[in-house]
């Protein structure tokens, strides 16, 4: 599989690049290649299972990334970043460790993720490797242009060494000469700053004001704003400015494409630099004019993979001389910054994606849990108060929050398995014989096997499968004992007999909540875990 190309790929806004993939596990390799394929992203992968083999190859091809796992059979991943340390770097942990990620960001790691069974981290991974790229073209452009400016700089030295202090008119060459390569410099060093910001920065609002200070003071400028293009209405409304006494007109203003100069410009998708006397102006943005004093003003399009996303504004109290230098930083200034926008929206339509994607497993399993319900009128809402409960009292058991979602959602299938069983016995009203309790028993084992196969439900088995067993050993089906049994099957357990005590069935009345504290308490230690009896008694007192 080495040296595979994707075939037909067309999204040639996208960067190529040429990726070594170090990863001992075939597996693993397969699904990473699978995503990329899919996602029809133009890459060229190498591979290599091992350091010394990565170690071989990035001697004799030069790689725009190194996608390494940490641990491999022959050594770690950081001895192959030591071998080129120029190149992005993005690693891959089977397991999260913080001493191993304090390590690899020390050594200069671009990012790293952790590898799940969901493959969750593969879109963002998507995100990781363009934003690598993108820092690797500036770093390598920045370099070259160094380079080219310092030898530019060397030259005019020494071309003004060799000229005459009466040549007045050479020597103010020299000094215009090195004023613009300051500048340069300068420009190139803030780009940097940027672009730094844009890959660290989880703050839109944050981002876009730092953008707009260098804006305003690369391009000697007073003020400068952005406006944002609503799609679905094709318009530009406001989303930050600095340099204005008051930006309150702004802010109420939404322009329609083709509108003012900033709907002019996002539909021509141009520069554009004017005065503003002899202009005729949106009475709002004729209002600012007037108050602030602007004579001049300049507009560039936002524009990602080629589609408008909004308007960079800049204002001046006197006149804007265009050079193509300042054309040129202007034009530059709006491509990060239409980047940093398009990075941050695509960043959220992530996040809305996964919230959709946990809101729909979260549906889908109420729903299981109200079909059971219906199945059994016994039980009408037992598995949303148990679930709601449970969670409660596993965070007073101190549980992380990452790990309540799938106490509640082994609370609400707790009885699924219960789906398996016959009519006949789940709904006999008096007791089971012997033959009945064997198969009623079963529904934890029936849970297990129906819920198992789930990726996103394996972490909620807990409960479902374990939630009749007992502290001293007396339970069913695996007959576990003391802290053999998982931390929420003895949650649930408590919660469970309160409930079920707490509500009126067909075969007895509900107890009163004294005697169930009671009873619970009378089981401590039999039947419940002790120290999870004392915090129950607490939390409902």
């Amino acid at each position: 599989m080495d040296n595979l190309s994707i075939p037909n790929m067309k999204k040639e806004s996208l960067i190529t690049a040429h990726i070594l993939m170090v990863e001992d596990d075939e597996i693993e390799r397969s699904k990473i290649l699978l995503h990329f394929e899919t996602e029809q992203l133009l890459y060229k992968f190498s591979f290599a299972s091992s350091v010394s083999e990565a170690k071989e190859k990035n001697e004799t091809i030069e790689f725009d990334i190194l996608l390494i796992d940490v641990n491999l059979p022959d050594g770690t991943g950081l001895e192959i970043q030591a071998q080129n340390d120029t190149t992005p770097c993005i690693y891959l942990f089977g397991v999260s460790d913080i001493d191993i990620v304090v390590q690899v960001m020390k050594a200069g790691a671009f990012s790293y993720f952790i590898k799940d069974e969901e493959r969750k981290y593969l879109k963002l991974l998507d995100i990781a490797i363009q934003h690598a790229l993108v820092k690797k073209q500036k770093d390598d452009e920045l370099v070259r242009y160094r380079t080219q400016l310092e030898a530019e700089v060397q030259l005019r030295t020494s071309e003004m060494k060799e000229i005459n202090d009466d040549l007045i008119a050479e020597n103010k060459e020299r000094i215009l000469a090195e004023e613009k390569t300051r500048r340069h410099l300068t420009f190139l060093n803030a780009l940097r700053d940027i672009d730094d910001l844009i890959s660290s920065s989880i703050d839109l609002n944050l981002t876009l004001n730092i953008l707009l200070r260098h804006t305003v003071s690369q391009l000697n400028v007073d003020a400068a704003m952005f406006f944002l293009l609503d799609k679905d209405l094709l318009q530009l409304s406001y989303k930050a400015g600095i340099g204005f006494k008051d930006t309150t007109d702004f802010q109420n203003t939404d322009i329609k494409i083709g509108e003012s100069f900033a709907g002019k410009i996002a539909l021509n998708q141009e520069i554009l630099v004017t005065n503003f006397k002899g202009e005729t102006l949106h009475p709002k943005l004729k209002k600012v004019v007037e108050i602030e004093g602007f004579e001049s003003y300049g507009g560039a399009p936002l524009l990602a993979k080629g589609q408008i996303i909004g308007v960079l504004e800049i204002y001046k109290h006197d006149e804007i001389i265009p050079s193509s230098d300042w054309r040129s930083y202007f034009e530059a200034l709006a491509n990060q910054a239409a980047i940093a926008i398009d990075n941050f929206q695509l960043f959220n339509e992530l996040q809305k994606s996964n919230l959709e994607l946990s809101l729909g497993y979260d549906q889908t399993i109420v729903g299981w849990s109200k079909t059971l319900e219906m199945r059994d009128d016994e039980t009408e809402g037992h598995s949303q108060r148990v679930a709601d409960l449970t969670v409660k009292l596993a965070r007073a058991m101190g549980v992380d929050a990452d790990e309540l979602v799938h106490f509640r959602r082994g609370a609400l299938l707790h009885d699924i398995g219960k789906m398996n069983i016959p009519d006949a016995i789940l709904l006999k009203p008096g007791k089971f014989n012997d033959e009945e309790w064997g198969i009623m028993k079963m529904h934890t084992e029936y849970a297990y096997e129906f819920l198992s196969p789930i990726s996103f439900l394996k972490p909620a088995l807990d409960i479902p499968r374990y939630h009749h067993e007992k502290w001293d050993g007396s339970g069913y089906q695996a007959e576990l004992k003391g802290t053999q049994i998982p931390l929420a099957a003895r949650v649930f357990a408590v919660v469970d007999v309160y409930d079920a005590l707490l509500s009126d069935r067909p075969y007895r009345k509900a107890w009163p909540k004294e005697k169930i504290i009671d009873h619970i308490k009378s089981q401590s230690g039999s039947h419940f875990d002790p120290e999870i009896v004392d915090t129950f008694i607490k939390l409902i007192k």
